[in-house]
């Protein structure tokens, strides 16, 4: 029975893009771990996941209009923005019908970066920036002794909070995050989790009907004939978060910038740069590629043991998945720090206390990889420990195998060249690992030979047990330094936008989709396929990847990364009628998908098509 004197709070997941590749539903970590802090304070909290549920809302809209809920939060994202502003407006009527103050706010990055945007369209009381599970208690007690007040009064002492002054939502005060002390962080992402319980069963139950366990492609090949694993995909999998944020600043990713535009000040937002005639604008120069409020911080390899071995008992799970932007960071203190921890989850499975079969996977960067003094080289040594503790896949951002591309404002990863990329995957494959390299297709400063450059590259890769998942269109989200430099003029590259009209007052409001090409030609082949929302982006593969799968037998609902890229490698070349490509990329597709159509050599895909449909 619920005490009626606790505040009471629901937390939805926001509408989410799935169009383009497979993404496993996972649970909503952010949103389980507000949950915990605020029952760990005597206050009730329900969590709601529409990507688990497919976009029903259960019996929780009806319980926000009979009064059930005192405060209602999302986390959203820009990807379905105009599908998230209005479940906001949905959600704001059933308050309105409960005939009860009830408060409604936002989180998340995509909320952080943009909240004068959501505050406005979505009828926000608030949106919180930064880490927010303080900040979000501090306001949630507040306002449930302040009903009856303005949210400027109940927030005028909660920090990482953003808030309208007038009815219009056109005013607003902005309070900035506080850069944690690395105590905070300790407390918030080691001590404060270890009774959290997160329904994974319910996931990995999702994810089996969806029929994502066909992900675990397969080869023949080793000395003895035996089928061997070229992508091991297991569906019982933990994300676990160990760093505090990204301590880079590539030009289109808004992760990094999460922290810095939580801790900046309006201000600061705001503050004019001068472009110098014939020069680039310093990236250092905008807020979302500005200096970081506090160096990033990690819990020790012991707690992260420690977190392992909890979860192990658990939920017995077959895979971590380390979602950290910086797990580790190719420094010496980086490097000592991943040693440590593989050296401890050595022990433990030599000793039986985890499964000798969990597997482990994280994002890296090349440079996790690379020994860069006095020699610039590969960490054998560092490799090799990985592989003997059990980490399998690495979530690599390479994002285009062109030097000059990699420098571009758009990209801005200026310590990595190609060659380094080269030498850290060839490295990862030597020793036997499978690792997973994003791609960025359409970067707006290419030319058409780039593209081919990277196409072929990637294909080569994945022909070699490379996991390629590529990002067909750069997309320019708030908080990323390329939307940044879009909207204050700063450069010669234009975006491509979504309008979504609000059905209360006729207004249209326009968000960014992608960033357009400069080179006309590839300009011209996005053109056609019409794209006027994110999950639209899935007709420049769409046509060929059916007409593959469907030749190849595919029956999974769930399709191979490679072979989405591929399919948009192949619409390409037909279009820039580069048909030695059409063919070249239709045979990778085959021998990826390990199918034998005893096709004759030479015989494209397209002469078999007639012979099999």
């Amino acid at each position: 029975m619920l005490n009626p004197k606790k505040t009471r709070v629901l937390l939805y997941t926001g509408y989410h893009d799935h169009a383009i590749f497979y993404s496993v539903v996972s649970p909503p970590i952010g949103l389980y771990r507000l949950k915990n802090y605020l029952e760990r304070r005597e206050m009730h909290c329900d969590v709601h996941d529409l990507g688990l549920t497919q976009g029903d809302f259960g019996d929780t809209l009806e319980k926000i209009s009979k009064g059930y809920y005192d405060v209602v939060g999302a986390s959203v994202d820009t990807d379905k923005m105009g599908k998230n502003f209005q479940m906001l407006l949905d959600i704001k009527k059933k308050i309105k019908q409960s005939g009860k103050k009830v408060m409604l706010v936002c989180g998340g990055q995509g909320a952080a970066h943009d909240y004068k945007t959501w505050i406005k369209e979505g009828k926000l009381d608030a949106v919180l920036l930064g880490f927010a599970e303080k900040n979000f208690y501090d306001l949630c007690l507040s306002f449930s002794k302040n009903k009856d007040k303005h949210v400027k009064e109940y927030a005028k002492n909660v920090n990482g909070i953003a808030f309208p002054t007038n009815d219009q939502r056109t005013e607003f005060v902005k309070y900035p995050s506080k850069p944690l002390t690395e105590k905070e962080f300790e407390q918030l992402n080691y001590t404060e989790i270890k009774d959290l319980h997160i329904p994974y069963k319910d996931y990995w139950d999702y994810t089996y009907k969806e029929g994502a366990a066909a992900l675990n492609l397969r080869k023949e090949g080793d000395a003895h004939g035996d089928m061997v694993d070229t992508q091991k995909f297991f569906v019982e999998t933990i994300r676990l978060y160990t760093s505090s944020h990204c301590p880079w600043r590539c030009g289109f990713c808004s992760s990094h910038s999460f922290l810095r535009t939580s801790n900046a000040t309006q201000e600061r937002e705001d503050k004019k740069i001068e472009k110098e005639e014939g020069k680039e604008v310093s990236m250092n120069k905008l807020v979302t590629c500005g200096p970081q409020p506090h160096p990033v911080y990690r819990i020790y390899p012991k707690q992260i043991y420690e977190l392992i071995q909890m979860h192990c008992d658990k939920y017995k799970p077959r895979v971590f998945l380390f979602n950290d932007d910086a797990f580790w960071d190719g420094s010496n203190e980086g490097f000592k720090h991943i040693m440590e921890l593989c050296d401890l989850i050595i022990e433990a499975k030599e000793k039986g206390k985890i499964d000798k079969n969990i597997i482990f996977n994280c994002q890296a960067k090349i440079g996790d990889f690379i020994i860069k003094k006095p020699v610039r080289k590969l960490h054998d040594e560092l490799i090799i420990k990985l592989k003997k503790a059990g980490f399998y896949h690495f979530g690599t951002g390479v994002e285009t195998f062109s030097d000059k591309l990699l420098r571009v404002q758009s990209i801005n990863k200026k310590a990595i060249s190609e060659a380094d990329q080269h030498m850290v995957i060839n490295g990862l494959l030597k020793h036997g690992f499978s690792p997973s390299v994003n791609l960025i297709l359409f970067i707006p400063e290419s030319t058409i030979e780039d593209m081919f450059n990277t196409m072929k590259t990637a294909t080569e890769y994945m022909l070699n047990g490379v996991q390629i998942a590529m990002t067909p269109l750069l997309r320019p989200q708030p908080g990323s330094g390329i939307h940044e430099l879009i909207t204050k003029g700063l450069t010669p590259i234009k975006a491509k936008y979504a309008e979504w009209k609000n059905p209360e007052n006729g207004e249209i409001f326009k968000y960014p989709l992608y960033c357009i090409p400069l080179d006309k030609k590839i300009a011209q082949f996005i053109e056609e396929f019409d794209i006027k929302e994110f999950e639209d982006m899935e007709r420049i593969s769409g046509p060929e990847q059916e007409r593959i799968v469907k030749m190849v037998k595919w029956k999974s609902k769930v399709v191979p990364r490679p072979v989405t890229a591929l399919s948009v490698f192949i619409t390409l070349s037909r279009f820039l009628e580069r048909y030695d490509y059409v063919e070249y990329f239709e045979k990778a597709v085959f021998e990826i998908l390990g199918r034998n159509l005893s096709a004759k050599p030479g015989e494209s895909l397209q002469a078999k098509e007639s012979l099999i449909l």
